[in-house]
């Protein structure tokens, strides 16, 4: 989202009287948080972006759900996906204290 859509969507949600507490979905599908084309680095920076938007829109919940980013393709080492999501998890985690919120699983 471009400063200026955020800036729309709070004036959006400010009008609206309804604040937006909570966020779902927090990844995109097309990036993988395991597996081969798992990248620590372009997840913690969409974390950091994320996150402090949503803060500017007074989000402090965030829902990581995210079926086809987090799904393991086929031929994918279950148990190294497990540990990348961990890691994921542990990265939203570290973020989300900086902004005073909140990471749930779904």
């Amino acid at each position: 989202m471009s400063k200026s859509e955020l800036m729309t969507l709070k004036t959006t949600l400010s009008h609206s009287g309804i604040p937006a507490e909570c966020a779902n979905c927090f990844f995109p599908g097309g990036m993988k948080l395991c597996g081969e084309s798992y990248n620590k680095n372009i997840i913690t920076e969409y974390c950091k972006k994320a996150l402090s938007k949503g803060s500017e829109l007074g989000i402090s919940v965030y829902v990581i759900g995210c079926g086809g980013a987090r799904n393991i393709d086929e031929g994918e080492d279950p148990e190294e996906c497990k540990k990348q999501f961990a890691e994921v998890l542990s990265i939203a985690g570290d973020v989300a204290k900086d902004t005073n919120s909140i990471i749930v699983i779904e």
